[in-house]
C-alpha cells in the first residue's frame, strides 16, 4: 500500500513538473524568464525558512518567558536600552509622521536621522505610494538609516489597510471587500484569511504596522466616517471579527491597530473635520463599544487607536475634551477598567477635531499626558492644501514634547514607560528586513490570484438577500434590465459576463432626465423587470427619483441593489426585490448576477438592523 502511495506521489509530482513546463512554454517564458522565476523560487523558500525561524524564537521566547523572573530580565533589557538613549532620542521615538514623496531625502531623511522618530505612516495623498518595487525601495532606505545611539532600532512603516475604500496600497494588492461585507458573511474565518494576506503582502514591501481593524459598533446608521468600515452593529459580532483579525496579524508578525477607542460608532460628525460628541456614561462604553476591544486585547493586539469623540459625561470639567488627550479616557477606562498593556496610539492629531482647538504642538503633550505613548501625524494637511506645513508642525510638536520633559510638565519616567512599550512592539516585527534587497519587491506575488480570488468569494459570500417578492427567480423566458451609476463599471463586466442578455443602463450618479428617459424606454423593453444599483442616497437623492419613476410604470417591477451602505435600503421598503452588497467589489456584483442566472443562492446575513426590514442575522428566502 505504500509502495503504491509512493508511486502515485511521484506521478503526481511528474505530472505537476510537465504542466509547469507546458505553461511555461505557452506563456513563452524565455531561459532568461525560468532563470529568474527560479531565483524567485530560492529567495521564496529563504523567506519561508525565515521566517519559521522567526516563530520558533517566537515560541521558544514564550517558553523562555513563562516564569516571572525570565520576564523581568527582558523588561530590564528594554529598560537599559531606554537609559542609553538622550533624551532627544526617547522623544522621537514617541513620534509617528507623515512626510512628502517617495524618495529618501530632505524632510523624511532629518525627521529619521536628526529627530530620531519612532515610525512614518505612509499615503498616496502626500506621494508616500507608488508601485511595489518603488515602495520597497523606500522602506529599506528609511529602515537602513534608523539608528539610535549608533544600534539599529527598527521604524514602524504603518499604513491604513482595513480593506473597502480604506485602503491605501491599490494596485498590485489584493483588494478585499469592506468589513460590513466580511461581518455579512458571518464567518470570523474570513477575517482571518483576509489578515493572513495583507499581512504578506504589507511585510513584503517593509510595511510592518496596518491601522486596522476597526472596531468601532456601527450603531448610527447616518455616520459619516464609519459605516463599511466596521463589520457590524452588533458588539459580539465585531469582537468575533476583531479578535480573528488581530491574532491572524500577529502570527504573521505584522502589528495592528485596533480602533478608535472608546468606540466611534455611534458619531454623526467626521472627526476629520469637527468634535463628534457622544452622551454615553461608562455603563454603556461597556455594554456596546467595549466588547471589541475587549476581544482585541484579548488576542494581544500590540496598539489600540484613540477616537477623537468628546465624552461630556465622563470629563464633565470640560465637555469638548477630545477622548485622546482624556486621561480619563485612556488611563481610567483603557489601562485602568479594560487592563491594556500595550501601546496606546492616537488618532491623527492634525485632524479638525482637535486641531481647531489645541493646535498640533498643544496637542501633542496633552495627549501623552492623557496616557498615549505614540503620538501620530497623518495627512490631512494635504487634504486641505497645506501639505507644506507638515514637516514643520511635527517639528514643532516633538520640541513642545521635549520643553514639556525639561520643564518637568511631563516626567520623563513616563516618557520612559511609552518607550519600553514601543521597543517592545517593535520587537515583535517579523524579519522580513532581512530578505536579500535585490529580490523582486516581496517575494510573494502582492494581488496574486489566490488572494484575488478569496477576496472574490468574501465578497460574493457578503452579498444579503434582505427582500423578495417574486422578483426572484426570472425564469427562462424573463427579461431584465440593470441600472447603475456609470463609475460601478464593474456592475456591467459582471452581467455582460454572468447575464448577458440582461440590458444595461449606465448613468450618472444623480441621474439626468435623459438618464430617466433611457432607463424607462429600456425597462419596457425588457419587460418591466429592472434591477436599479443605488449608492449614496443621501448624497445622490436623483437616484430614489430615478427608482421611483421607473416603479411608476405600468406593470414595472423594480428591484434595488444597495452598492454601498445598506441603509440606503430604507428609502425603498416597498420595492419587490431588496439586496445589499456593502461596497462596489467586483466579486458582490458577479454572485449577483450568478443569483439572477439561476446559478448560485445569495449566502450573506444582515450584519446591521434596518429598521422594517430585518435585524442583525436575517437573509430572505429566495423562494417562498
Amino acid at each position: 500500500m505504500q509502495r503504491a502511495m509512493r508511486s502515485l506521489a511521484l506521478l503526481c509530482t511528474l505530472c505537476l513538473l510537465l504542466n509547469l513546463v507546458a505553461a511555461a512554454v505557452a506563456h513563452g517564458q524565455t531561459d532568461e524568464d525560468l532563470e529568474r522565476n527560479e531565483k524567485n523560487r530560492l529567495l521564496e523558500q529563504t523567506y519561508k525558512k525565515r521566517l519559521k525561524a522567526w516563530r520558533a524564537e517566537r515560541l521558544r521566547e514564550s517558553v523562555l518567558l513563562s516564569t516571572p523572573r525570565a520576564r523581568q530580565e527582558r523588561e530590564d533589557e528594554f529598560a537599559a536600552r531606554v537609559s542609553d538613549m538622550s533624551l532627544r532620542e526617547k522623544v522621537g521615538q514617541v513620534f509617528m509622521v507623515t512626510f512628502p514623496g517617495n524618495v529618501y531625502s530632505g524632510d523624511v531623511a532629518d525627521l529619521v536621522e536628526k529627530e530620531k522618530v519612532g515610525g512614518v505612516i505612509l499615503y498616496g495623498i502626500s506621494g508616500n505610494l507608488g508601485p511595489a518595487r518603488r515602495l520597497k525601495r523606500l522602506t529599506d532606505e528609511l529602515q537602513g538609516h534608523a539608528t539610535v545611539d549608533g544600534d539599529h532600532l527598527p521604524l514602524f512603516v504603518a499604513v491604513d489597510q482595513e480593506g473597502g475604500t480604506v485602503s491605501r496600497l491599490r494596485d498590485g494588492f489584493t483588494q478585499f471587500p469592506s468589513a460590513m461585507a466580511l461581518g455579512a458573511t458571518g464567518d470570523p474565518d474570513n477575517a482571518d484569511y483576509e489578515a493572513r494576506i495583507m499581512a504578506t503582502e504589507l511585510l513584503g514591501v517593509g510595511v510592518n504596522v496596518d491601522f486596522a481593524p476597526v472596531a468601532d459598533v456601527n450603531t448610527n446608521p447616518e455616520n459619516p466616517v464609519i459605516g463599511l468600515r466596521s463589520f457590524g452593529s452588533d458588539p459580539y459580532l465585531v469582537a468575533a471579527f476583531v479578535r480573528a483579525f488581530v491574532e491572524s496579524s500577529r502570527s504573521e508578525g505584522l502589528l495592528c491597530a485596533a480602533k478608535h477607542f472608546p468606540g466611534h460608532g455611534e458619531a454623526a460628525v467626521d472627526s476629520h473635520v469637527g468634535l463628534p460628541s457622544l452622551p454615553f456614561d461608562a455603563a454603556r462604553l461597556e455594554r456596546v463599544e467595549f466588547p471589541p476591544f475587549i476581544a482585541a486585547i484579548a488576542a494581544k493586539t500590540p496598539m489600540i487607536m484613540t477616537a477623537h469623540i468628546a465624552l461630556p459625561k465622563l470629563n464633565p470639567e470640560d465637555p469638548t475634551l477630545p477622548a485622546t488627550l482624556s486621561p480619563a479616557v485612556l488611563q481610567g477606562l483603557l489601562r485602568g477598567t479594560l487592563g491594556y498593556k500595550g501601546v496606546i496610539v492616537t488618532d491623527s492629531l492634525f485632524m479638525g477635531a482637535v486641531m481647531k482647538r489645541f493646535g498640533p504642538a498643544e496637542a501633542a503633550v496633552k495627549a501623552f499626558e492623557a496616557g498615549a505613548d505614540l503620538l501620530l501625524f497623518g495627512a490631512d494637511l494635504y487634504d486641505r492644501g497645506e501639505g507644506e506645513k507638515t514637516v514643520g508642525y511635527e517639528k514643532a510638536a516633538m520640541q513642545a514634547l521635549y520643553d514639556a520633559v525639561k520643564s518637568g510638565r511631563v516626567s520623563e519616567k513616563r516618557l520612559d514607560a511609552s518607550v519600553e512599550r514601543i521597543l517592545r512592539a517593535k520587537s515583535r516585527i517579523a524579519p522580513r528586513l532581512l530578505v536579500p534587497r535585490d529580490d523582486r519587491y516581496a517575494l510573494v506575488s502582492a494581488g496574486d490570484d489566490a488572494g484575488r480570488e478569496a477576496a472574490e468569494f468574501m465578497a460574493g459570500e457578503a452579498v444579503t438577500l434582505v427582500r423578495n417578492q417574486g422578483f426572484l427567480p426570472l425564469g427562462e423566458t424573463g427579461g431584465l434590465a440593470v441600472i447603475y451609476p456609470k463609475k460601478l463599471d464593474a456592475v456591467g463586466k459582471a452581467f455582460d459576463s454572468g447575464l448577458p442578455w440582461a440590458k444595461l443602463v449606465p448613468v450618472a450618479d444623480d441621474p439626468t432626465d435623459d438618464d430617466v428617459a433611457r432607463a424607462k424606454a429600456t425597462v419596457k423593453a425588457a419587460g418591466g423587470r429592472a434591477l436599479v444599483v443605488v449608492s449614496g442616497v443621501a448624497r445622490h437623492p436623483a437616484q430614489e427619483a430615478l427608482v421611483r419613476a421607473l416603479a411608476a410604470q405600468k406593470g414595472a417591477k423594480i428591484g434595488v441593489v444597495a452598492a454601498g451602505l445598506p441603509y440606503d435600503l430604507l428609502q425603498f421598503k416597498e420595492a419587490p426585490l431588496l439586496v445589499a452588497t456593502y461596497g462596489a467589489h467586483p466579486g458582490a456584483f458577479a454572485a449577483l448576477a450568478a443569483v439572477c442566472a439561476d446559478e448560485q443562492r445569495f449566502t450573506g446575513h444582515l450584519p446591521v438592523s434596518l429598521p422594517g426590514l430585518g435585524d442583525v442575522g436575517f437573509a430572505a428566502p429566495l423562494r417562498r
